[in-house]
């Protein structure tokens, strides 16, 4: 019966290790990914500004006048 309880406390003590180790995982996770989606809303905002300055400038891709008529 001693060694049923002993065994029984090793994998209990396993499990709160294994548990432990998974939570700060977790942990770190979220926090990584709460600073990504920082970091995509700052370049989305950047981009959303920049959409907005150009719509008042001539697009990067359409050709200019003067390569129009120099060809």
């Amino acid at each position: 019966m001693k060694k049923n309880l002993d065994a029984s406390k090793k994998k209990l003590a396993e499990k709160q290790k294994d548990n432990e180790s998974l939570q700060k995982a977790l942990k770190e996770s979220r926090k990584e990914q709460a600073a990504l989606e920082r970091k995509v809303a700052e370049l989305e905002a950047k981009l959303a500004e920049t959409d907005a300055g150009d719509d008042s400038e001539a697009p990067v891709d359409a050709p200019s006048q003067d390569r129009a008529s120099a060809a």
